[in-house]
């Protein structure tokens, strides 16, 4: 690989890293607002509801935490980890604005139950596949 190329995707992986961790910022407020917006408007207790925003935030901690301790990890695994903050970051917002639209009386933590499960598990497999494949084709992701 040419140096020129080397500085491209070093830039790149940079600008993924920049919109993946505005993402799960985003994603993290935008998550947490729009469930004290449904916990007010459902006249749920305090206590239930600083539970309820831990697990909410959970998953964007965590990814946050893994982008920081990432320094070491081959570039797959780096990609792989940005990929699935915005995926999540997007994905977790566009199911809570959907649930602000279009309430669901019957059932309304479902989602804010649901959804950041859903996301450590997306997270879980990511990393084991970005994982396996990096120990399997090491020298080509290594980068």
């Amino acid at each position: 690989m040419s140096r020129d190329s080397s500085t491209l995707l070093s830039a790149n992986a940079s600008r993924l890293r920049t919109w993946a961790r505005s993402a799960v910022a985003g994603g993290g407020a935008g998550s947490l607002g729009l469930l004290l917006s449904a916990g007010k408007r459902e006249g749920s207790p305090a206590l239930l509801m600083l539970i309820m925003a831990i697990w909410v935030v959970a998953p964007f901690v965590a990814l946050e935490l893994a982008s920081l301790l990432s320094t070491g990890w081959t570039s797959l695994m780096r990609r792989t980890l940005h990929a699935v903050m915005i995926l999540i970051a997007i994905g977790s917002l566009v199911i809570y604005i959907d649930d602000a639209i279009n309430r669901r009386a019957a059932r309304a933590a479902f989602v804010y139950v649901v959804v950041p499960a859903a996301s450590w598990a997306v997270m879980a497999v990511a990393a084991a596949v970005a994982a396996w494949m990096s120990r399997r084709f090491g020298a080509r992701f290594s980068t």
